[in-house]
């Protein structure tokens, strides 16, 4: 992953090829660009990121930031307009009590662990290897 100086992000897959043409990705695969990008941005900002899905319905990523546990919700949208997208703002009430009971059966699986953070990173694909992330670090709290 490197970025440039407006705070863009891009990424190879792990063999170095690059991602498919981004007008041309299904939303799954936009989707898995995305999530692909957020743990990799987690990852070179020093947070401990879990392999693979963590089995909480809508939280693909769970993490360690200095010993707190975060939960990590990720938004992913194409925007190859250039307008500037705010994937975080589909991140709706329905969104949060999701979020909300996600981290609440990770803490029930987790009993060791007195506390959780929640956050939200929203990336915006704005062109072909291009993108940008936005990390809302707490975004809210899960016992709300």
């Amino acid at each position: 992953m490197s970025s440039n100086d407006n705070g863009n992000v891009t990424a190879a897959d792990e063999e170095g090829r690059e991602p498919a043409p981004v007008a041309d990705m299904t939303s799954e695969e936009v989707e898995a660009e995305g999530l692909k990008l957020a743990r990799l941005y987690l990852a070179r900002r020093g947070y401990e990121v879990a392999d693979g899905e963590n089995g909480c319905d809508g939280l693909p990523i769970v993490a360690d930031d200095g010993g707190e546990t975060v939960l990590v919700g990720v938004r992913t949208s194409r925007d190859l307009g250039g307008e500037d997208a705010i994937p975080a703002l589909a991140v709706d009430g329905a969104r949060q009590s999701e979020l909300r009971r996600a981290a609440l059966l990770h803490l029930a699986a987790h009993p060791t662990l007195d506390r959780i953070r929640v956050d939200v990173i929203a990336i915006s694909i704005v062109g072909e290897r291009c993108a940008r992330l936005r990390h809302l670090v707490g975004a809210y709290s899960w016992e709300e």
